[in-house]
């Protein structure tokens, strides 16, 4: 969209071969109509220059993060957990010098080249140092600490096993900026390492038996469904890639199907069913222009809880399983992460201004909705998650309502340092 207004336009950036380039974090150059961007694509990221006048960018070379330029002539990225700026000459669009570390132990996610830094046309950099440190921990329904698991790092997604005695995550890895499974046997307090794969892992699912997880994971393209069992056989592909991210959000308790989401370029999220027997082919669920995430399914399969956004902010709806068009909204003020009790009678989520909520719900043949109760204050920052054990009363999620603040550090003048 320009700068005086206007209507947004759909910009297209390709290759010198004519395919196209799946880009983002744009960075304007000095002269208002370059600008770099970062490319994903199987091979790993690549740093492009694009043109408002032309859909033909040009190659920078690999990078692991985000680009920002910094006068008089520095690209400042993170490389392998380090910060850095390289000299670079925006006439040329050219290295002209070798990478100068500026910080080590930055903030950054590999797979999206995310990079918590910020540089600005005067000389000033920000950055945050180290990883976002969160501690696990489970909670009563008054929002009272009753224990942790493991030891604080920087988790994501964890997801009870069916039974509640195991615990499956994803754990960063602050060297490579990428996730890796784990699994947590609360019984046994012991911890084991499912994946090791150089790329990411994300969303684990847990199969109805606990045996095996499905996940998604960018291993060979962009991520697509895995699944991987807990004896510590390979993990195997479920679906093939079809060049959208597909995430696991469910399996059903009778392990009939998997429901996930694919991100459409034209309807942003949908929402689909995954058979597993007969012929195994995926049908759409939903798929409207408005985005839908976080499916979950009741116990008995009857119902679908899921988020979506066609009222302008996401809410927390229901569905029939075998008819999606009708449909009951759950959250009274917005809400997402959708969870069901394991006998149908409560469905929790995570309010927009970061309450867990528990709504009384009666499901069977029929659906009805009470009024959401507020229980206890939680985050709502985007990376948070929560789980609920089997009988609705204890909560694993972060310490704290999950913060998990950054130090960040200011630097004047940063280029004239990196100049000497």
């Amino acid at each position: 969209m320009r700068g005086s207004g206007g209507t947004p336009e759909l910009v297209t950036l390709r290759d010198p071969a004519g395919e196209r380039l799946a880009a983002g974090w744009p960075w304007f150059l000095p002269d208002g109509k370059r600008f770099l961007f970062l490319s994903w694509s199987a091979d790993g990221n690549q740093l492009q220059v694009g043109s408002l006048d032309s859909s033909e960018a040009s190659p920078g070379g690999p990078v692991d993060s985000r680009v920002e330029y910094a006068p008089p002539g520095f690209l400042v990225f993170v490389q392998e957990g380090t910060l850095m700026a390289r000299p670079w000459d925006a006439g040329s669009l050219r290295w002209t010098g070798e990478a100068i570390p500026i910080a080590e132990r930055a903030g950054w996610f590999h797979p999206t080249g995310s990079a918590t830094f910020s540089t600005s046309g005067n000389g000033v950099l920000v950055f945050g140092s180290g990883q976002r440190a969160t501690r696990l921990v489970w909670v009563d329904r008054s929002g009272q600490e009753t224990g942790a698991l493991g030891d604080p790092g920087q988790f994501e997604s964890p997801r009870l096993s069916p039974d509640g005695r195991k615990v499956a995550l994803l754990r960063v890895d602050p060297r490579v900026g990428t996730t890796d499974l784990w699994v947590v046997d609360r019984e046994r307090d012991t911890t084991v390492r499912l994946t090791s794969d150089p790329g990411a892992e994300f969303r684990p699912v847990w199969s109805p038996d606990g045996r095996r997880l499905v996940f998604s994971a960018d291993w060979t393209a962009v991520p697509n469904l895995h699944v991987q069992a807990l004896d510590g056989s390979p993990a195997s592909e479920l679906l093939p890639p079809t060049g959208t991210v597909q995430v696991p959000t469910d399996w059903s308790a009778d392990g009939r199907f998997i429901l996930y989401m694919i991100r459409d370029p034209q309807t942003q999220y949908d929402l689909w069913i995954l058979p597993l027997s007969g012929e195994r082919k995926p049908v759409p669920f939903l798929r409207t222009p408005a985005r839908e995430i976080d499916a979950r399914a009741s116990a008995d399969g009857r119902w679908v809880a899921y988020v979506s956004d066609e009222s302008g902010r996401e809410e927390v709806y229901v569905s029939p399983l075998a008819s999606a068009g009708e449909r009951w909204r759950v959250s009274s003020a917005g809400g997402n992460l959708p969870r069901w009790r394991w006998d149908g009678r409560e469905l929790f989520y995570r309010s927009a201004d970061g309450h867990l909520m528990a709504a009384p719900v009666r499901g069977g043949a029929d659906f009805e909705a009470g009024a959401p109760v507020a229980l206890f204050r939680v985050a709502s920052t985007p990376w948070t998650d929560f789980d609920v054990t089997p009988d609705g009363q204890a909560f694993l999620t972060e310490s704290g309502g999950g913060t998990g603040s950054l130090p960040l550090t200011v630097v004047i003048h940063f280029t004239a340092g990196l100049a000497r």
